[in-house]
């Protein structure tokens, strides 16, 4: 495994780390809803693309955290144990893509975490920055 790879595949662990530890932490609660007009969401080179509806729940956000993460584990075996030497006999540029993806996938599913905890705060006005 060449260096960059490596540095690729550590930033997801890390970022997964990170998001397991807050979920593992954290009480989602659905009747906790603040009245908020808009909730931006900071997805990896897409800023001003998504937004959360206001009508959003902590329970709906945590669905799709648990989807994305689903998807990302199984992103994820592609590139260990006996799945690697595979992935390494595919071009370096769709080894980064693939990779990127990866790394965008943990983004949004940090991301939805951070909102969820937003959601749950109990403050009137709900933004993240």
């Amino acid at each position: 495994m060449d260096m960059q790879m490596h540095q690729q595949l550590s930033t997801v662990v890390t970022m997964l780390a990170s998001i397991s530890k807050m979920v593992d932490a954290y009480e989602f609660n659905d009747s906790k809803q603040e009245t908020m007009t808009t909730l931006e969401v900071q997805f990896p080179t897409a800023e001003d693309v998504y937004v959360v509806s206001p009508k959003a729940t902590p329970g709906a956000l945590y669905d799709q955290l648990h989807a994305r993460l689903s998807q990302l584990w199984a992103m994820l075996q592609i590139v260990s144990g006996c799945g690697f030497e595979n992935f390494q006999a595919y071009r370096g540029d769709i080894q980064d893509n693939y990779l990127w993806a990866c790394r965008m996938a943990a983004a949004e599913c940090l991301d939805l975490v951070r909102t969820i905890e937003v959601l749950e705060r109990p403050a009137t006005t709900a933004s993240i920055n």
